[in-house]
């Protein structure tokens, strides 16, 4: 199964949904998860039903938020290098977290999943998007917002 399919399978409008963006906003590209929320933000949604969380580079900051809600299904973004062309995106399963780096996290987000599933039942997808650069600097780059864009109308279009 192909990663659009993947992802739209996970979604859907009848489960209590939670999107964590992962990232830093000062980093280039590892901004992509940031950028995808806010993006998702501009839409008129139901709180009860949908969360969607700004994790930043510390998302451990929000696991009070995350447990409260207590999500159905959760999607995590993120930056991600997976060896793959700048802008790929990757399904990538939380048990394989060593095959991705995540660099810029306070914690290691294998650890953040399990203190979570320990609270509440959730399934868990993690997107990873390929970033082309990751030095210092404020703006995504062309080929990682559009695979972005493409991600931010996928999601929009099953859970709103």
């Amino acid at each position: 199964m192909k990663q659009p399919e993947i992802i739209e399978n996970f979604l859907s409008k009848k489960y209590k949904t939670l999107i964590l963006a992962v990232g830093s906003e000062l980093r280039t590209d590892d901004a992509v998860g940031m950028y995808i929320a806010d993006e998702l933000l501009k839409y008129k949604y139901d709180e009860d039903k949908i969360r969607i969380i700004k994790g930043a580079t510390a998302p451990e900051n929000f696991t009070g938020e995350i447990k409260k809600f207590k999500p159905e299904r959760m999607l995590i973004i993120d930056a991600a290098d997976t060896g793959k062309k700048p802008g790929e995106i990757d399904i990538i399963n939380a048990n394989d977290i060593d095959g991705a780096s995540f660099s810029t996290h306070m914690m290691p987000i294998n650890i953040f999943i399990d203190y979570l599933l320990k609270h509440f039942e959730c399934k868990i997808l993690i997107i990873g998007i390929q970033p082309k650069n990751l030095e210092f600097g404020t703006v995504v780059t062309p080929e990682i917002k559009k695979s972005a864009d493409k991600l931010v109308k996928l999601i929009a279009g099953k859970i709103f």
